[in-house]
């Protein structure tokens, strides 16, 4: 094996470790989750490509194990009964409900009462030599499919949309399409420089660009294979699969002798390619990913008015320009500013008389800021990342997105 190939998959093998490490430390145990929804969702062809394998939907999911997989991989378990429930009652709308939540019983709800044809598109849709969708993988050369009609018609939609809609291509394409969510879709952008209007075709044609590119335009099947097992979450989660510890437990899952292991070793690229962009610690930025810019955006603040707002990412903070002010905070402070959010605050920027629990106040008190106006640059930046959510009344009222 070429050296830069094998110093490359190294490197991925850390980050899986890290995202692995990371994932255990949530209450939703995404570790057991993801590898319960992986055996119930897909089936693997170990000998397909040459022995290099394939992931491929599986063709039997009901409707009703579709959802459930789906919320058990994706969704905060707060709201994995809200939603089933929402999808049963035909006449739920996606409207009525929080956005933590909306965007996920959009997507999930369309999907489940077309699901006859949703899980046709991988297996009876062809491209033009009549290959099907389901045999391209992230891997090979996929300029067929990417110029495919059909395939653009699904794929076409603008990264900034929900990102349920990713993870909707995931599941029909596990080989082929990432999932993501919030702060590693703004990763993503950042590492290969999509602006927000960038569409999800955009992204995998450079990300299919990219790890050609790393691991060469034929990668040996023996490199493959490697790849797909640089993603052990058996051996770093030290997690034991429990039925207790399994959300929405599929029916008859114990009659399968492997249920409780972390099995096959050789894991979708799409679950080993998601985790090299997984929202890292500073000491965890990899040599993997495409080189960062020092990108700048501009936004306005929550009111759609006033001077404008610049704002340039480093590695380990982000600095604002606004006006005649210039300020930096760093990629902790970012992190502790959402944990603060965790629960709904005002956004507190007013300099004469903040209401007391704001955004403002903490930035003062915590010695992030120093004036609490300082307050709506932050907000506006994390309303541009969609990682808040705003509820816009006589104060602007921000909470973390799940």
């Amino acid at each position: 094996m070429d050296q830069d190939v094998d110093e490359f998959i190294k490197e991925v093998e850390r980050l899986c470790a890290h995202s692995n490490r990371s994932a255990v430390a949530n209450r939703n145990l995404y570790p057991i989750q993801e590898q319960i929804s992986l055996r119930h969702l897909w089936r693997y062809s170990p000998e397909a490509m040459s022995g290099s394998g394939v992931w491929k939907l599986n063709e039997d999911l009901e409707p009703d194990e579709f959802v459930d997989a789906f919320l058990r991989m994706f969704a905060d378990k707060s709201s994995h009964d809200r939603v089933r429930r929402a999808i049963a009652s035909q006449d739920a709308d996606p409207a009525d409900f929080p956005s933590r939540i909306r965007g996920c019983l959009d997507v999930v709800k369309r999907a489940h009462g077309a699901w006859d044809e949703q899980r046709k598109i991988p297996h009876i849709l062809t491209t033009q030599s009549g290959r099907a969708f389901s045999e391209f993988r992230i891997v090979d050369d996929c300029e067929e499919l990417f110029g495919d009609p059909e395939f653009e018609k699904h794929a076409s939609f603008a990264i900034s949309e929900s990102v349920y809609k990713a993870k909707l291509l995931n599941v029909l394409f596990p080989d082929l399409c990432i999932a993501y969510d919030n702060r590693s879709r703004r990763r993503l952008r950042q590492a290969f420089a999509l602006p927000e209007s960038g569409s999800y075709l955009d992204l995998l044609k450079l990300l299919n660009k990219w790890i050609r590119g790393r691991l060469g335009p034929h990668p040996s099947p023996s490199t493959l294979l490697r790849l797909r097992r640089a993603d052990r979450p058996g051996e770093v989660a030290e997690l034991k699969i429990a039925h207790a510890n399994i959300s929405l437990p599929p029916i008859g899952l114990t009659r399968d002798e492997n249920w409780s292991c972390y099995t096959p070793a050789e894991r979708p690229l799409s679950r080993v390619l998601d985790k090299q962009f997984y929202d890292l610690e500073t000491d965890a930025v990899s040599s993997t990913q495409p080189p960062f810019v020092n990108q700048t955006q501009t936004f306005l603040p929550l009111s759609g008015k006033g001077t404008e707002i610049q704002r340039t990412d480093f590695a380990e903070y982000q600095e604002f320009r606004w006006g005649s002010a210039k300020f930096q905070v760093s990629n902790d402070q970012i992190q502790d500013i959402l944990k603060f959010l965790e629960v709904q605050r005002p956004l507190g920027a007013s300099i004469t008389n903040p209401p007391a629990g704001g955004l403002g106040e903490f930035l003062v008190s915590s010695g992030i800021c120093a004036s609490e106006k300082f307050a709506s640059a932050i907000a506006a930046a994390l309303k541009y990342d969609d990682l808040i959510e705003v509820e816009r009344g006589r104060t602007f009222m921000l909470r973390t997105i799940e």
